[in-house]
């Protein structure tokens, strides 16, 4: 059922993916030689070409072949119970991904900018949901649509990530951490974070942090 969460989950994060004939790739290896007792972590492409292809661009023959751009890359690992453990969302080529860079490389660049300076540098640069907009970023986030793969979730905290101190220099971080707990059908409960981007509050990874027995 591993892979056909995946399938379930991305669609229903990502609905304006479908009715686009989009395929979906999966990648995973492992040993042959020693039984599997999970599936193991596995990689999802989805885009107009599958993994190994290359784009053709223009509709002869002789059309050059381009490296392919999946619209859409995750990568999944589920525990031995077949329960989400993690899994990370990433748009190489999405306009959203590219103000998110272009922010992060902005901050590094100022390492001089106190937290204030850095929230007004957020906003300025279109973020809806910066360090102070915690409340707001709650009401978009699609608890709803991952409660099928994580349960019902319960809020235990929101914390805005700025910068990860480090030598020589620090790193922005721009995140929202979401963490809380949420009741599986097997009756344990489970732990979770929720990582979130600032300008549109996209979720852009979920981690199992702890099953409680």
């Amino acid at each position: 059922m591993t892979v056909l969460s995946a399938q379930e989950m991305l669609r229903a994060l990502y609905p304006e993916l479908t009715g686009k004939n989009y395929i979906m790739s999966v990648t995973t290896f492992g040993s042959f030689d020693m039984p599997w007792t999970s599936m193991p972590p596995f990689d999802v492409e989805i885009g107009p070409v599958e993994m190994g292809h290359m784009e053709i661009v223009g509709s002869g023959k002789s059309s050059p072949a381009t490296e392919r751009h999946p619209v859409l890359a995750a990568h999944f690992e589920f525990g031995r119970d077949n329960i989400l453990d993690q899994v990370s969302f990433r748009s190489p080529e999405a306009a959203l991904e590219i103000e998110n860079d272009r922010i992060r490389k902005q901050v590094d660049s100022h390492q001089g900018w106190s937290d204030k300076e850095l929230a007004e540098a957020l906003k300025q640069a279109g973020a809806k949901f910066g360090p102070n907009q915690g409340a707001e970023l709650l009401r978009v986030v699609p608890l709803n649509v991952l409660e099928p793969f994580v349960g019902s979730m319960h809020i235990d905290s929101t914390e805005f990530r700025l910068r990860h101190q480090q030598k020589p220099k620090s790193l922005a971080e721009l995140y929202w951490v979401i963490a809380g707990n949420a009741d599986l059908s097997d009756g344990h409960a489970v732990e979770w974070e929720i990582l979130c981007e600032p300008f549109e509050g996209k979720v852009f990874s979920v981690t199992r942090t702890k099953k409680i027995q």
